[in-house]
């Protein structure tokens, strides 16, 4: 499988970034507290629906915010697309969506 599309909004300090991917390796290069590894755990979170750093959804929500946002198209190794959406807030908890076209 392969991440070709990320979407974050109000994930860890990140307001939002919208990033693509390459289809060979990818760099996330830049100073520490950038936001390099909530990229990598936004990642974890679609993959596994949870944090590789905290027990509690409500951590990754950014600060003043009420709720975060991941998004990604993941094609298969026979180049299917699947969009797939992670949302969780306070209120409303954690939800797990594969989007259809």
């Amino acid at each position: 499988m392969f991440l070709k599309h990320l979407c974050l909004n109000n994930f860890r300090r990140l307001p939002f970034i919208d990033l693509e991917f390459a289809n060979e390796i990818n760099l996330l290069p830049g100073s520490n507290g950038l936001g390099k590894t909530s990229i990598l755990e936004a990642i974890h979170y679609l993959a596994l629906t949870k944090s590789f750093r905290a027990n509690n959804d409500s951590t990754a929500i950014r600060f003043n915010c009420n709720y975060f946002d991941i998004s990604g198209e993941v094609l298969s190794d026979q180049l299917d697309k699947n969009d797939v959406r992670i949302y969780s807030s306070d209120k409303e908890g954690k939800n797990l969506q594969k989007l259809l076209e």
